[in-house]
C-alpha cells in the first residue's frame, strides 16, 4: 500500500494558532483607541458648567479655545467683570472650579484645526485664543469645531457641533461644513 502525505493534526492546530495569533495582533494595531466619547463627554461637561456658571451669575462668560502643536488643545472659561479703574471697560477674570478641572486640557495629540462661530471663521488665531460668548441667559452662539487626533503618520478628522438652544455637542466623523 501507498503512503498518503498529509499533515497531523497537531501541525493543523499549530498554523491555525499563528493565524489567529496574527489576524488578533493586525486588528488591535488597525483599530485606534476610541477617545471621541471621553472628548465628546468632556466638552459636554464643560459647555453645561459654563451655561449655569453664565446663568448663576448673571454675566456673560467667554470660552476660549486655544490650539498649539505643542500644547495640544485647551480651553479656558472667563467671566466678565468691570474694571474696577474705569467703570466703562469690561475685563475677564478666568474661573477656577472644584467641580471641573479648568482649563481643560486635552492630550497633545489631539488638537483644534479650525472652530466656526456663527457659520465663519473669526479673525483671531488658534494659538491666541478664539473666543466664544455665552449670555447671562445661558445661550452661546453657534459654534462648530474641527479637531484632529494624530496617531504616528494617521489623523483622526471629527467635528463637534454645538446645539445652542440645548446646550450640548453633537459628534460626526471627519470634518462637517459649517
Amino acid at each position: 500500500m501507498k503512503a498518503h502525505k498529509a499533515f497531523t493534526l497537531i501541525e493543523l492546530i499549530a498554523v491555525l494558532l499563528i493565524i489567529g495569533i496574527l489576524a488578533a495582533s493586525f486588528s488591535a494595531l488597525k483599530r485606534p483607541e476610541d477617545v471621541w466619547p471621553n472628548i465628546l463627554s468632556s466638552f459636554n461637561d464643560f459647555i453645561v458648567f459654563a451655561c449655569q456658571e453664565a446663568i448663576v451669575n448673571r454675566k456673560i462668560h467667554r470660552v476660549v479655545f486655544t490650539s498649539s502643536e505643542r500644547a495640544g488643545a485647551i480651553i479656558s472659561l472667563f467671566r466678565e467683570e468691570v474694571d474696577p479703574e474705569s467703570k466703562n471697560k469690561k475685563i475677564y477674570e478666568e474661573i477656577k472650579s472644584v467641580y471641573l478641572d479648568l482649563p481643560l486640557k486635552f492630550p497633545k495629540t489631539v488638537r483644534f484645526n479650525n472652530i466656526y462661530i456663527d457659520g465663519k471663521v473669526p479673525d483671531e488665531e488658534l494659538g491666541r485664543g478664539v473666543p466664544l460668548y455665552i449670555t447671562e441667559d445661558g445661550l452661546a452662539q453657534d459654534l462648530l469645531i474641527h479637531l484632529i487626533r494624530k496617531r504616528g503618520e494617521l489623523e483622526d478628522r471629527a467635528t463637534l457641533k454645538l446645539k445652542p438652544f440645548i446646550g450640548k455637542f453633537e459628534f460626526f466623523e471627519g470634518f462637517q461644513k459649517p
